[in-house]
């Protein structure tokens, strides 16, 4: 059976229109049309919630037969065909059950395809081998529209699994060390204050055990966030930050790593800086930063912390260590492309994975973190961040 002898002149529509199953809005996915009278799929959202045409496509089970007279004003603003005739649509749905995720569209203007009476066609006719055709395609076309937006949401819910994965770890380990290095502490003091201060024997040491019981306290309440607001999802909490309560705070966290390497410290910082964002995640990702620079410097090795303002809206925190990096890694990170998922690559295990977290945790700060090899053999990890104006 030859296809070829229907003209393809007397179907001069051919349209794909798609949305995500949560999205008020749809675009034109492509579309066949010699005089382009679809508007430019750049300069249109459609509602598909609204359009009443979309919606009586969508609720039906199979082919509808559309006359164009009867196509809807609001309609026509981002579809403008043929003035008489047919026009055939069928939404891409893959079981009854599913949520469409487009339409199909067929102008008929000559009305060969289909009559609204379904005339009988021969099973081998041109008009018939079509049909089938077309209706396999549509199928084709639903279940690849699934898949693509079953991926979509699988790999972000991965990736949100991931960042919130290692924002509680990193929590998790902060907790032990705090919990864990006060009640040492606590134990050491051999102290329980009493009640009655008049019989307190020891003042310095019922201070210091109050201290104690503060940090624990604040350390505690600290991760109320974390338990009520952050189960599935990282939860962002904007406000201005001090830069030196950042890097002090981070400092400490690393203590005992950089007395364990002998590593010299040594910091630059311009005044009283502020800047924006979330304290805790920014806390974090300096940590993780530093604890990279820690691990791959050389023991007895140096660290540099730089802080500069940029201009009046930017500030640049540099940290800069000695240590050997993989010049791979530093140029997949610096890469604007997304790795092949089921390519070898250095960001599936840390600290590579972790390095690409931080990025997109700064990213949403609406910072920028890079990674740097210079010339004098010094690894650079710079973080860009947006300055308070108090």
């Amino acid at each position: 059976v030859e296809i070829a002898e229907i003209n393809p002149q007397t179907i001069p529509l051919v349209g794909l229109i798609t949305w995500y199953p949560v999205s008020q809005t749809g675009r034109v996915m492509s579309y066949s049309y010699p005089e382009s009278h679809i508007t430019s799929t750049d300069k249109i959202s459609i509602p598909v919630r609204t359009d009443s045409w979309i919606q009586q496509i969508i609720s039906t089970n199979g082919w509808l037969h559309l006359s164009v007279s009867d196509v809807p004003a609001k309609t026509l603003r981002w579809l403008n065909i043929l003035d008489s005739g047919k026009v055939l649509a069928t939404a891409l749905r893959t079981a009854v059950e599913h949520q469409p995720t487009g339409i199909f569209l067929l102008a008929d203007p000559h009305k060969i395809l289909w009559q609204k009476t379904q005339v009988p066609q021969p099973q081998n006719s041109p008009t018939e081998t079509l049909k089938n055709l077309l209706t396999h395609l549509v199928s084709q076309f639903a279940w690849s529209r699934r898949y693509l937006i079953v991926k979509t949401t699988l790999e972000s819910q991965r990736e949100e699994l991931e960042w919130l994965n290692w924002y509680k770890q990193r929590r998790l380990e902060e907790l032990y060390r705090t919990v864990g290095s006060g009640f040492k502490q606590l134990s050491e003091l051999h102290y329980t204050p009493s009640e009655n201060p008049a019989q307190q024997k020891n003042v310095l040491t019922n201070l210091r055990y109050q201290q104690l019981l503060r940090q624990i306290g604040n350390v505690l309440s600290s991760t109320t966030s974390l338990l009520k607001q952050e189960k599935w999802r990282l939860q962002a909490n904007f406000d201005v930050v001090s830069v030196a309560n950042l890097l002090r705070r981070s400092l400490i966290r690393i203590d005992s790593l950089v007395k364990k390497r002998q590593l010299q410290l040594e910091v630059h910082r311009e005044g009283n800086l502020n800047i924006y964002g979330d304290s805790i995640k920014l806390e974090l990702v300096v940590y993780e930063l530093l604890i990279s620079a820690c691990r791959r410097s050389q023991i007895g090795g140096k660290i540099d912390i730089k802080c500069q303002t940029l201009d009046e809206e930017w500030l640049e925190i540099s940290i800069l260590d000695g240590g050997k990096i993989s010049s791979k890694l530093i140029e997949e990170f610096n890469s604007a492309s997304i790795p092949d998922v089921l390519e070898p690559s250095p960001f599936v295990s840390p600290p590579g994975k972790h390095l690409i977290i931080c990025r997109r945790v700064i990213q949403q700060m609406g910072g920028e973190l890079e990674l740097n090899l210079q010339e004098s053999g010094l690894v650079e990890s710079k973080l860009l961040l947006p300055l308070a104006h108090l």
